[in-house]
């Protein structure tokens, strides 16, 4: 079968999918008594790529979709181009979702390191009201979201089920990615234990904290420009490329439907991923560990 097939196949299969679903949801929504045939089940999109499709109420259906979207562009890109444009557009589909989960993720980790001395300081709060260390640990769990919330609250629910509270203290040191934990996880473990001036002490580690947040914001502005002109750099023999593309049609040619042109493209492609990686890396001033 030639790749405008197999694109016309693929491009049937997903519509047929897609139109199936909507029938089925339809018909729900009308009450209809009429008994549905058992269908192709849609793709289940993993948890990952669910948590990249916010706001979508059906995301079986919208990841079938863009699951068949790539599998049709992959087919008339091979059509039109040949084989290694094909895979180019593939890994372009799977690379494009794990870049962006890691951009969640690490937005989720700069948000919990700002949370984590606000929860402290509801902690140091409390205690000076008079409470308990587990109901101050509940208190600073509520103030907050996000990671550091759900995790001081596992903290504050495995004390209630029975154990010490400096073991739950431990298991999330061990368990939690947040910067600052650790440092958090000390002061409240020896408020926990020999007590003390807990408030105080407490008081302390979070504005230690702050002053981190705010050494890694300044690093982070310096770094500026040092990562905008990696970019630069890791851009200007894309953009040449698809300039002298443009400009002549037989380079363009030479590049996609001629096996040296292809080997040269893959090979060209990778060593600038990697340049741009490296210099993101060195570049990256003020982020979490």
């Amino acid at each position: 079968m030639s790749g405008s097939g197999a694109a016309l196949v693929v491009a049937g299969l997903v519509a047929a999918t897609v139109l199936s679903a909507r029938r089925a949801t339809l018909a729900g929504r009308l009450g209809s008594r009429r008994p549905i045939r058992a269908r192709a089940p849609l793709l289940r999109p993993p948890p990952w790529a669910a948590e990249l499709l916010p706001g979508s109420a059906r995301p079986d259906v919208t990841w079938t979709a863009l699951v068949g979207f790539t599998a049709v562009a992959a087919c008339g890109a091979w059509a039109g181009a040949g084989l290694v444009p094909a895979l180019l557009v593939v890994g372009l589909a799977v690379g494009a979702p794990i870049g962006a989960r890691r951009a969640v993720d690490r937005r989720r980790l700069q948000q919990a390191g700002v949370d984590l001395p606000v929860a402290l300081e509801a902690v140091a709060r409390s205690l000076r009201a008079g409470s308990g260390l587990r109901v101050a640990l509940a208190d600073g769990a509520g103030a907050v979201g996000g990671i550091v919330g759900a995790e001081v609250a596992r903290v504050v629910a495995a004390a209630a089920r029975g154990q010490p509270l400096v073991d739950a203290l431990a298991d999330w040191r061990s368990s939690s990615g947040v910067a600052g934990t650790a440092l958090a996880v000390s002061a409240l473990s020896v408020a926990a234990d020999i007590g003390g001036p807990q408030a105080a002490a407490i008081d302390g580690v979070a504005g230690t904290l702050r002053q981190r947040l705010a050494a890694q914001a300044e690093a982070r502005a310096l770094g500026s420009q040092a990562r905008l002109s990696a970019w630069v750099i890791a851009a200007a023999p894309l953009v040449f490329c698809l300039l002298s593309s443009a400009a002549d049609r037989t380079n363009a040619a030479f590049l996609v439907r001629t096996g040296l042109g292809q080997a040269l493209l893959v090979a060209g492609l990778a060593m600038d991923g990697m340049g741009a990686l490296w210099m993101a890396r060195i570049t990256r001033l003020g982020g979490p560990p």
